[in-house]
């Protein structure tokens, strides 16, 4: 097997090839990328100092994780699909691996840790415009509503119920109590106010 160039190993480290040069010189094999990177890892990364190495570390720790949606495991099915769930679910995937390169540069302090937030930067930017681009049209479709439209909904409905409610008493005393309408229709509006309304109101979603 013909031993690896150091173009390929600095590609790989995030560095100049002269510097690989000087670690070969050090002693850093070149029979294998694995090997070059083993030796990097105990004779380069070991001798940074202790305070840069654990802010690279702290870097990696504290850095925001994708979002919930992006976590969420990848419908493989659709990848190779046409239309805007496969184009979802295509730039959740490739923003799910940018995240991951962009984790592993600032946990291996690599110097193409800027890079790889910027990829990470415009892939979530993407990822977050095909999202919303694929809500707008499920709910175009009705295949998904907004909080907005079942809240006008329900006042709606409510209001309605309501309305009504107050009507009844007077619609109703003479047939309950033909002969005490008067106490019949008092009955039915406490009822009305201090039982239907109460409750329509304790049971509202959108003042509790």
């Amino acid at each position: 097997m013909p031993p690896i160039s150091n173009r390929q190993i600095a590609k790989h480290l995030g560095v100049k090839p002269p510097l690989i040069t000087r670690w070969r010189k050090a002693g850093m094999p070149a029979d294998s990328l694995e090997a070059a990177i083993a030796w990097h890892r105990q004779h380069v990364r070991a001798r940074k100092s202790g305070p840069a190495r654990r802010q690279s570390e702290v870097a990696a720790t504290d850095m925001p994780g994708p979002p919930p949606e992006v976590r969420e495991p990848i419908d493989r099915k659709k990848l190779a699909e046409e239309g805007p769930e496969a184009e979802y679910e295509r730039q959740k995937n490739i923003t799910k691996a940018a995240y991951v390169l962009v984790a592993q540069s600032l946990r291996e302090g690599r110097a193409d840790v800027r890079q790889r937030l910027g990829d990470n930067h415009v892939a979530t930017k993407n990822w977050i415009e095909i999202r919303q681009r694929l809500l707008d049209l499920m709910e175009r479709e009705r295949r998904l509503v907004s909080g907005e439209w079942v809240k006008r909904v329900m006042q709606e409905h409510d209001a309605a119920a309501a309305s009504l409610a107050r009507s009844m008493p007077k619609q109703l005393a003479g047939r309950i109590s033909p002969h005490d309408p008067e106490h019949a229709e008092a009955e039915l509006e406490r009822w009305v106010q201090d039982v239907f309304l109460k409750t329509l109101s304790n049971t509202d979603p959108w003042t509790s």
